[in-house]
């Protein structure tokens, strides 16, 4: 039987999220490879993946961080492009099917 949360959600989900942001976040995640978040569809703007509540609050929690940080554009504009990715992360993650 699957686990839900307070929110009613049964894990684990399936959502598709910003690709440039996933796979940032698999590049960066160190307990990616004991237990890797199961892509299920990888396309070039949005990639399908399976969360469980674990999965879930990692991405969120690591989506909030890079959204919510002031980036330079002379001196970082990759991380500008990455921290618009991750807003579009997180509005995905946070919406009611």
């Amino acid at each position: 039987m699957a686990a839900s949360d307070h929110l009613g959600r049964q894990w684990p989900i399936q959502v598709s999220v910003p690709s440039k942001f996933l796979n940032d976040h698999l590049n960066r995640c160190d307990d990616c490879a004991k237990d890797p978040i199961k892509v299920i569809k990888k396309g070039k703007t949005l990639s399908t993946v399976e969360l469980h509540q674990n999965h879930y609050n990692d991405l969120l929690s690591d989506a909030d961080y890079y959204h919510s940080n002031e980036w330079d554009k002379e001196s970082e504009p990759e991380m500008v492009n990455l921290s618009k990715s991750a807003g579009a992360t997180k509005k995905r993650l946070t919406s009611p099917k």
